[in-house]
């Protein structure tokens, strides 16, 4: 897994809980937001644009989050069919992604230990 982690790039598969839990967060207001506001837009395709960037900043922002799942590539793919937003994908997504991630441990500091004089 490939993230950006305070300016630099990080391949561990290692998550804090702040970057495992605010991408659950991001992505239930999202499909929160799909489900409630998307039907009540009354022009047809305004609602379709609206659906639409709700599911690229989403698929960004879990890129960047959690970095790449192979879960989030069907989500991205399904949630830009109209309609199929009312189903939660996105918190799926991350659920399923989150599933195997190892919690974040502080890496070991190299510590040299002094010789022995004996």
């Amino acid at each position: 897994m490939i993230s950006p982690i305070r300016g630099r790039w990080s391949k561990s598969k290692a998550l804090s809980p702040m970057r495992k839990n605010l991408p659950l967060i991001l992505a239930i207001a999202a499909d929160g937001l799909q489900l409630l506001v998307t039907p009540l837009i009354p022009v047809a395709g305004v609602g379709i644009f609206f659906d639409a960037a709700i599911d690229v900043s989403m698929a960004v922002t879990l890129l960047l989050l959690v970095g790449f799942h192979w879960a989030f590539i069907p989500t991205f793919l399904v949630e830009l069919i109209p309609g199929v937003g009312l189903v939660p994908l996105w918190t799926l997504a991350v659920l399923l992604a989150g599933k195997n991630a190892k919690p974040e441990r502080d890496e070991p500091k190299n510590v040299t230990s002094a010789p022995s004089q004996e």
